[in-house]
């Protein structure tokens, strides 16, 4: 399934092709388990900070919570919800420091956010307000060891894009799309690896 919406793509790319991110025309990802997943591997692409604080933060800026961090079905719901979180905060403020570390190296949807938030960052765009809802998550069945399917409808919100003064330069249509997502545990935290 692909959306060829622009804003769906990012979000929606970050999970199915166009979603939240404005330009997208690709990015989706094939949410399949890997056949022989490792889940002593490290995903994170930034550096964890050195504080003496026991936190489960990823990042100097994010802070997992509790529940999301639990290696339970509930727990893959909670981080896709957060995850997806993430992605609004990103885009609202912009803040490129958010995403990386919440995804796996070959997440493609991933890439196509992180990429969204580092050309709004260079332009100085952000989006007004929410650019991705979630309803109807819930765990399937299906994945390998390691890693859980979260299945969602992905509702992308009718928002603005506005630059530093305030002028708008994009409108998102709101359309919506079911899709599933693939998380996997690695190093004592969910990570996502694929939406489609």
């Amino acid at each position: 399934m692909r959306m060829p919406s622009r804003c769906l793509a990012v979000c929606v790319a970050v999970a199915m092709s166009g979603l939240a991110l404005g330009g997208c025309t690709g990015g989706k990802d094939d949410p399949t388990p890997s056949p022989s997943p490792s889940p002593s591997t490290s995903v994170s692409s930034s550096p964890s900070p050195s504080s003496g604080s026991p936190s489960p933060s990823p990042s100097p800026s994010v802070s997992i919570p509790a529940e999301a961090m639990q290696q339970t079905p509930e727990g893959a719901v909670a981080f896709v919800k957060f995850y997806f979180d993430q992605v609004n905060k990103a885009y609202m403020t912009p803040d490129a420091t958010l995403l990386p570390a919440l995804g796996e190296s070959g997440c493609k949807s991933c890439a196509s956010a992180q990429t969204e938030v580092l050309e709004m960052v260079s332009k100085g765009q952000r989006y007004s307000d929410s650019v991705i809802s979630l309803s109807d998550v819930s765990a399937q069945a299906g994945a390998s060891a390691g890693q859980q399917f979260v299945a969602l409808t992905m509702n992308q919100l009718a928002v603005t894009k506005v630059d530093t003064t305030g002028g708008v330069v994009d409108t998102n249509t709101a359309r919506s799309a079911e899709l599933k997502a693939l998380v996997s545990w690695k190093e004592g935290s969910w990570v996502m690896s694929g939406v489609g």
